[in-house]
């Protein structure tokens, strides 16, 4: 991991010793506090609770043709639908990555013994059904959802991408985790193969505007940038990227490398992104492996 530094100019040596005497008292209480409730992990709940759109116990029937439904609790972020067995779980059970699916309201006597039922599809690829208690519920949820629905949102640009690794950080304010493959895979980038155990994902922004006001640039390429150790070429050349493309090197919080396959015996890989005033912007970001 990256050491960040930072430097204090102070006028005379009495303030150099108050200053210091402060920090190292500060430091020495820090060490006391317990992980969950230090500054940092406090900042990221605070970013996660913020993200929760509504959250509740649904009844989920994944890509079940006979329509098996299985009680999950359930939790909507920006782009994001989330389900795990219980509100303290661990572990997430699946997502499904919304700006990919459509909805519809099924027909009472579809499921009669769950007649308040919402799917969720990706025609010939992806069915999953919602199941409500109450006529209430099923709206609340059901408008939530189609905020992020292609169909029926409102999508500004995407402006900023970001890499993650989810097992040191969370998603940053503002941002959108790919957190599945269009088939509903886990959306990993370091997947098999990789003796780190890093999970690496990409994160979206769209829209925002820099300290002037002026809207960011849209994103209107995405590629690949793949290392070779010294030595190793491809098609005889190394791979090189020109100044008009911006390569993720490091993560967004820790400053980790950004390599999409980290631990594994293969090339180091980057995500580059680009910017032209002249291209169509970029609307979606699929995954499919």
């Amino acid at each position: 991991e990256t050491q960040k530094s930072c430097i204090f100019e102070l006028q005379d040596e009495p303030t150099k010793t108050k200053w210091v005497s402060s920090i190292a008292l500060a430091l020495e209480d820090l060490e006391k506090i317990p992980p969950e409730s230090a500054p940092d992990r406090l900042l990221e709940k605070q970013h996660l609770a913020e993200a929760t759109i509504v959250s509740g116990y649904i009844n989920l029937s994944i890509n079940s043709p006979s329509g098996k439904f299985k009680q999950y609790w359930c939790v909507l972020k920006p782009g994001v639908l989330c389900y795990m067995d219980k509100p303290d779980s661990k572990k997430i059970t699946g997502f499904m990555q919304l700006e990919h699916y459509d909805l519809r309201i099924l027909p009472e006597e579809t499921f009669k013994s769950n007649p308040l039922c919402i799917e969720i599809f990706l025609p010939q690829i992806a069915s999953n059904l919602l199941s409500f208690k109450t006529i209430d519920d099923m709206l609340a949820w059901q408008n939530a959802i189609l905020r992020f629905l292609p169909s029926t949102g409102a999508f500004e640009p995407i402006t900023a991408l970001c890499v993650i690794n989810t097992n040191q950080e969370s998603v940053p304010p503002g941002f959108v985790c790919i957190e599945s493959t269009l088939s509903g895979k886990n959306a990993n980038f370091n997947e098999g193969g990789s003796s780190s155990g890093s999970v690496m994902k990409l994160c979206y922004q769209r829209g925002g505007f820099d300290s002037e006001g002026v809207p960011f640039p849209p994103i209107t390429a995405l590629s690949l940038r793949l290392n070779k150790p010294p030595g190793m070429l491809s098609s005889g050349v190394q791979e090189m990227v020109s100044s008009r493309w911006t390569v993720i090197e490091k993560t967004f919080y820790k400053q980790l490398s950004a390599n999409l396959v980290s631990g594994s015996k293969t090339p180091e890989m980057f995500i580059c992104y680009r910017s032209d005033a002249d291209q169509p912007s970029i609307e979606t970001i699929s995954l499919i492996w």
